[in-house]
């Protein structure tokens, strides 16, 4: 296994249980200038701007936890593709919406400068006004 899946799999697998918890992933493991886009909604650039759309998402949706589902996952050198279902939950574990989605993330370092996912983002339509 690749040692870009290996920060993937570890960030992934980091953003768990609590929001404090996706936070501290972020702050871990990705760059200072992480770019981070989600198909639909406003790109972030920087781990502080990452940090505060997370914040915001969470005051619109509810969001306290992000369970990761990888079903596949490959490496082209520092590139990894990952298909995923992230289940999106409330503090209290209850299911807010399961995504099924395509991203993509690119390693420097050791770290994640690149996070890109693309999905169906009409979910997150009505909530676009309060996070722009």
């Amino acid at each position: 296994m690749s040692e870009a899946i290996e920060v993937v799999q570890a960030f992934l697998g980091a953003l768990g249980t609590s929001h404090a918890d996706s936070l501290a992933a972020i702050e871990k493991f990705c760059t200072d200038d992480c770019i981070w886009k989600n198909s639909g909604l406003p790109t972030q650039t920087g781990k502080a701007a990452m940090l505060a759309f997370l914040d915001k998402f969470r005051h619109v949706s509810g969001l306290g936890q992000i369970e990761v589902e990888t079903t596949k996952i490959s490496a082209d050198g520092d590139t990894v593709l990952t298909e995923r279902i992230d289940h999106l939950k409330t503090d209290d574990g209850t299911l807010v919406m399961s995504l099924a989605l395509m991203g993509r993330f690119d390693v420097r370092g050791g770290q994640i400068a690149l996070w890109s996912d693309y999905f169906d983002a009409t979910p997150f339509q009505p909530m676009l006004p309060a996070l722009s």
